[in-house]
This record gives structure tokens, C-alpha cells and sequence, in this order.
């Protein structure tokens, strides 16, 4: 697993986690909504099993991976569903408010933690190298605020 490591700027961090948005979904979901929609920009539409690592508990979730654009856009919460648990997970993503260098588990070849600093949230990217290059995860790291900002004014 090789690992890219970036941030959300202040502005945006602000905007992302401040109460009320998208509908008051916790940002771990927006989070994963808004990967998807990058990994769709980026290698195109599909599904893939998240397990989801956050302060509350460890959860599994089919993600939608799309990048429906247009005038109405869908609802980009719905594309995370709950998962069947036998499924292995494919992605790893992790949200904590306080807890830094957290490394994702093995078995899973996309994981991305972030982390919630004093006004930017970092982010750190984990993959592995026989399944993504550099480029394309540099890529998800590019798409991610854009899309961010899509999913919660959606």
C-alpha cells in the first residue's frame, strides 16, 4: 500500500461540516457519497462495498459509484446503502475528530482517512499499487473537493 496525504482547505472545511448540511447527514456519509462520485469522474460508474470507520462504529455500506450531472441531481446520499455483511469490503474509509496516523486494516484497495484539524480536515489516501497508480489516486484527491461541494449543496 503506498499512501498520498492532502487537505481540505478552511473555507471548505467549514462548509462541509457545519451543522445542518445535506440535510444534517453526518459527514462520514457525505464523505463516502462524495468518493464515490470522484471514483465515478475519475474511472467510471460502478459498486463497491465500503466498511466505514468512524467514531461511532465500524459499518458496512454498498456505494453507488455515478456521476449524475444535469440540472436535477440525484439525491447523492441515496448512493450509499447498507450492505449485505457477508460481502468483503473493498474500500476502507475512516472520520475521526481527534485520532491521527490511524492506517486502514488489511484486504481493501482503496482507503481513505480523514482527519479533522483545528480549521482543515486532512485527508490521507491509502492504495494499493498492483490495482491504482499514482496518477489515478491523485486524481480522487483532485475530484474530491469539487465534488464535496456538489454533494452538500444538493
Amino acid at each position: 500500500m503506498a499512501k498520498l496525504a492532502s487537505r481540505l482547505d478552511p473555507v471548505l472545511t467549514a462548509e462541509v461540516t457545519s451543522p445542518g448540511v445535506a440535510g444534517g447527514a453526518a459527514f462520514e456519509l457525505i464523505l463516502v457519497a462524495a468518493l464515490g462520485r470522484a471514483i465515478a469522474r475519475t474511472v467510471g460508474s460502478g459498486a463497491l462495498i465500503v466498511e466505514l470507520d468512524g467514531e461511532q462504529s465500524s459499518r458496512r455500506r454498498r456505494l453507488e459509484c455515478s456521476d449524475l450531472r444535469g440540472p436535477v441531481p440525484a439525491d447523492p446520499l441515496a448512493a450509499v446503502t447498507r450492505a449485505d455483511t457477508a460481502v468483503a469490503g473493498q474500500a476502507w474509509v475512516s472520520y475521526r475528530s481527534t485520532v491521527s496516523g490511524t492506517t486502514p486494516p488489511e484486504g481493501h484497495l482503496l482507503a481513505l482517512h480523514a482527519r479533522r484539524g483545528a480549521d482543515v480536515i486532512y485527508l490521507n489516501w491509502w492504495y494499493d499499487t498492483r490495482s491504482f497508480d499514482r496518477h489515478t489516486v491523485e486524481e480522487f484527491d483532485e475530484q474530491l473537493p469539487l465534488v464535496l461541494i456538489e454533494v452538500v449543496s444538493s
